[in-house]
């Protein structure tokens, strides 16, 4: 069984309706194996925020799979949040060194 980490993000939605612009989402995924980092570098010259939209269904909590996608298509940018995050626990700085 694999381990999860939960990770968070929270912000400021400024176009959101008064009351509901703090926003904070947060999910819990499992280390990416080898194979869909590569999947993740390989989609990335191609559509990155898919590439990275991928990854983050195939690695989250089996349970939390449909909230993240949904969560993704109203902020699909949040993605890069997240994947910053896993890329940095496997020891890959912000250059991607």
């Amino acid at each position: 069984m694999s381990k999860f980490i939960e990770l968070t993000h929270a912000f400021r939605d400024e176009w959101a309706e008064e009351g509901e612009q703090e926003k904070e989402i947060a999910f819990s995924f499992a280390k990416p194996s080898t194979e869909q980092i590569k999947r993740l570098q390989q989609g990335a010259s191609k559509n990155a925020i898919q590439a990275q939209r991928d990854l983050l269904i195939f690695t989250v909590l089996p349970e939390q799979k449909e909230e993240l996608k949904e969560v993704l298509d109203a902020y699909p940018l949040l993605g890069t949040t997240f994947i910053t995050r896993i890329m940095k626990s496997l020891g890959v700085d912000a250059t991607g060194n």
